[in-house]
């Protein structure tokens, strides 16, 4: 398989001696490789310095399982301004939904982790 085909289905090389071949010159296709690799940890570092105040703070009483209604209802703003928010959150993280947006910013320390005090360890 050659390395367009891996970079086309999304498959990186996964050994040291995928990236370089034998004769020791790297690829154009294997420095394609390295750059999409690279940009993917640059967005997971700056995931955190993307997000204002005002998102981080829905962000977590998203994490509680609060609706947009309860709480545009806590912070004295409307619905809609909460969902637009969201909304934001969502392309800033690359998410697709509530769940998938908290865990990526629990992952990345943005929010904790919410734990459930109605039951024992």
């Amino acid at each position: 398989m050659n390395d367009l085909h891996r970079i086309r289905r999304y498959e990186l090389p996964t050994t040291p001696a995928e990236w370089v071949p034998k004769s020791g010159r790297v690829t154009q296709n294997q420095q394609i490789c390295r750059a999409v690799t690279s940009i993917g940890r640059a967005r997971k570092e700056a995931m955190a310095t993307t997000l204002s105040r005002r998102e981080i703070e829905i962000l977590r009483h998203v994490a509680v399982g609060e609706t947009s209604k309860e709480i545009a209802l806590a912070l004295g703003i409307r619905e809609r301004t909460v969902n637009w928010h969201i909304a934001n959150v969502f392309a800033k993280l690359g998410a697709s939904s509530r769940a998938q947006a908290v865990a990526l910013a629990a992952e990345q320390g943005i929010v904790r982790r919410s734990h459930d005090s109605r039951t024992s360890p």
